[in-house]
């Protein structure tokens, strides 16, 4: 082999060992690798998404419209909680759960977990089978103009101590807030806040009850 050639193969040698030593890299880590794009690329889906939701949020109640600069701000303040309302569960009570289909979808977006019932009798099961940390609900219904007030009660009735959110067609100035309800509200801003304001409340009970028990 000529001198000319032997010189070219030690001058490309640092490259060619540089190039074989990340191959081997990324088959080494190629699963670490994989798992962080996939994470990479959910976050950016998710941040979409949850945009989208707060735009349409902005014309979910068209006789409520909720301003685009408020919207912003939710979608904002629900990206710095995205870490703990992944394990945020919401049971929405509706007979007519397409009237609020944009505010569940923006819930979704952020990670919420929302199980829909249509009236007392489902909503009392899913309560009794399962846990959930918010229960957002409606008053007037077709079989009656109070029965998520009184839904609520036979919650707290038989031990159910989650807050209770209502979500109305209208709220009447006039008339007193029924007792038991953390919020009544008509407005889809409003019940976003209400449902943030309650995740960043049971954060902090799980903070210090951690710091009670101290380390393991």
């Amino acid at each position: 082999m000529s001198n000319d050639i032997w010189v070219a193969l030690i001058e490309v040698a640092p490259l060619l060992l540089a190039i074989g030593a990340g191959v081997l890299l990324v088959l080494l880590f190629r699963k670490v690798l994989e798992e962080k794009l996939l994470k990479a690329n959910k976050v950016v889906i998710g941040s979409f998404a949850l945009e989208s939701a707060g735009e349409a949020l902005e014309t979910a109640r068209p006789d409520a419209p909720v301003p685009d600069l408020v919207a912003e701000a939710l979608v904002q303040r629900t990206k710095k909680l995205s870490g703990s309302l992944v394990s945020l569960r919401i049971l929405w009570v509706d007979d007519r759960p397409l009237g609020n289909q944009h505010e569940r979808r923006y819930f979704r977006a952020a990670g919420i977990t929302v199980v829909n019932a249509v009236d007392t009798e489902s909503a009392m099961r899913e309560l009794r089978r399962d846990d959930y940390d918010i229960v957002v609900t409606d008053f007037a219904r077709e079989s009656g103009p109070d029965d998520g007030i009184l839904f609520a009660n036979q919650a707290r009735r038989e031990g159910f101590d989650q807050p209770f959110v209502a979500y109305i067609g209208r709220v009447d100035p006039t008339k007193p807030d029924p007792r038991g309800f953390y919020k009544v509200t008509d407005r889809p801003d409003d019940l976003v806040s209400a449902v943030l304001e309650l995740a960043e409340a049971r954060d902090r009970r799980l903070r210090r009850t951690a710091g009670r028990r101290g380390p393991s």
